[in-house]
C-alpha cells in the first residue's frame, strides 16, 4: 500500500506525523512524508528522511492581516499543482493529514483527484480547516472527546477517538538515564521549561527572572531558536540553567524533569502524559478559537496540571505556582500519576489500523 503522510509548520504537527510514518513503514507500506520545504532545515528528524520527504514551498495565511496573504495564496496554488503531480507519480492509496498549514495543499489535491484521506484533529476545539475537510474525509482522528462537539451530522459517524500518537521512546527512559543524556547531574529538582518547538517569549522572560531568584532549582530549558540568544544573555553566569535552542530528544528532556512549564499544544500534552510528567500550563493566548485554553483546562480537570494564563502579574503568578508545587512533593506525585493516566499507548496502532482500512477500501473499489 502507498501512503502519504502530510504535516508541517510546527513540531506539534510534524512529530505525531513522524510517529505514524514510522509505524506504517514498520508494517511494510511504502510511505512518503509531505510537508513544507522549510521543515527540512528546521527539523533534523525531517532531514533524516532523505528522499522519503517531499517539501512544498508554502507560507501560513493570516486571518486578520488579509493584505499579507497575496503571496501566500500564489504559493498555495503552486503547491496544489505540485501535489497533483506527486499523486500522479506515486498513485497513493490513502493520504493522512496530521495538521499544519503545510498539509492543506496535498489534502485538497487528494480531494480533487479522488484519493481517500484521513485527518487528525488534536485539539479540544476543531479548527476551521478541519471542520471543512472533514466533510469528505474517510476518517477523522480525535485526540480529545470534547472535539466531537465541533462536528455535525453524519461526520460524527466517521470520527474516531484515537488519541495523539507520540514518537517511540517516550516514557521508556528512566529519570537517571534521561538526566545523563541531557548532561545533568542525577540528583536535585529539575524544572523543564519549553514554549513548544518555536519557543515563547513570555515564558522565556518570566523564567529568566525565576532562574536568577531560585538557584537551587535546575532549569532545563528549550528556548526556541528565536529566543536562544536573549535567554542565554539573561541567564549568563547562572550554573543552574541549561539552555537549548531546540531539543530533538524530548523523551529525555521530559523524563529528566520533575515538573515542566509548557504551552498547551496537543502534542506537548500527549508527550507529557506519555512520560507521566506534571506540568504548569501557559496557554498560547492567540491560538485559533483559544483552543490551548480548552486543552489546558481539560488537563487541569484531570489533576495533571495547573493552568497559569498570561496577563497581569503573569511572572509573579507563575513563580508562586512553581514554588508552591516544589514544596509539595506529594501533590507532584499525585499529578504525575494523573498525567500518566491520560496517556493511551494504543493510539498509534489504532490510527494506523484506520489508515490501512481507508486504503484497502479504495483498492477494493478499484478491483471491484
Amino acid at each position: 500500500m502507498v501512503v502519504f503522510v502530510t504535516a508541517g509548520g510546527t513540531g506539534g504537527h510534524i512529530f505525531p506525523g513522524l510517529a505514524l510514518y514510522e509505524e506504517l513503514v514498520r508494517r511494510g507500506h511504502e510511505v512518503l512524508f509531505v510537508g513544507s520545504s522549510a521543515d527540512r532545515v528546521r527539523f533534523e528528524s525531517i532531514e533524516r528522511l532523505g528522499n522519503r520527504f517531499v517539501g512544498f514551498r508554502v507560507q501560513q495565511l493570516y486571518r486578520r492581516k488579509i493584505w499579507k496573504n497575496f503571496s501566500g495564496l500564489l504559493l498555495f496554488i503552486r503547491a496544489v499543482r505540485a501535489a497533483r503531480a506527486l499523486i500522479k507519480s506515486f498513485s497513493p492509496d490513502v493520504c493522512v493529514g496530521m495538521g499544519g498549514f503545510a498539509s492543506a495543499p496535498l489534502i485538497l489535491a487528494c480531494k480533487l483527484k479522488g484519493i481517500p484521506y484521513c485527518i487528525a484533529e488534536q485539539n479540544a476545539i476543531p479548527g476551521r480547516a478541519n471542520r471543512f475537510l472533514a466533510l469528505w474525509a474517510s476518517a477523522v482522528f480525535l485526540n480529545m472527546r470534547q472535539a466531537f462537539d465541533g462536528f455535525k451530522g453524519r461526520i460524527r459517524e466517521r470520527c474516531h477517538i484515537t488519541g495523539n500518537p507520540v514518537r517511540p521512546g517516550f516514557g521508556a527512559v528512566s529519570q537517571r538515564e534521561a538526566r545523563q543524556r541531557m548532561g545533568l547531574v542525577p540528583k536535585g529538582f529539575v524544572l523543564g521549561v519549553t514554549g513548544g518547538s518555536q519557543g515563547a517569549r513570555a515564558i522565556n522572560s518570566a523564567m529568566a527572572s525565576f532562574a536568577r531568584k531560585h538557584r537551587k532549582i535546575t532549569l532545563l530549558w528549550s528556548s526556541g531558536k528565536a529566543g536562544y540568544a536573549e535567554v542565554t544573555e539573561a541567564c549568563a553566569g547562572l550554573e543552574n540553567v541549561f539552555v537549548h535552542a531546540f531539543v530533538e530528544d524530548m523523551a529525555a528532556f521530559l523524563s529528566a524533569s520533575d515538573l515542566v512549564v509548557s504551552r498547551a499544544g496537543a502534542t506537548s500534552l500527549s508527550e507529557l502524559a506519555s512520560c507521566s510528567v506534571p506540568s504548569v500550563l501557559i496557554p498560547y493566548p492567540w491560538a485559533a478559537d483559544d483552543h490551548q485554553t480548552r486543552n489546558a483546562r481539560a488537563w487541569e480537570a484531570a489533576e495533571a496540571a495547573i493552568v497559569v494564563p498570561e496577563g497581569a502579574d503573569f511572572g509573579e503568578r507563575l513563580e508562586n505556582t512553581i514554588n508552591d508545587l516544589v514544596k509539595k512533593p506529594q501533590r507532584l506525585e499525585m499529578m504525575r500519576k494523573a498525567a500518566g493516566r491520560l496517556h493511551d499507548a494504543t493510539s498509534l496502532g489504532r490510527m494506523a489500523d484506520l489508515v490501512e482500512g481507508s486504503g484497502r477500501s479504495r483498492r477494493g473499489s478499484e478491483e471491484g
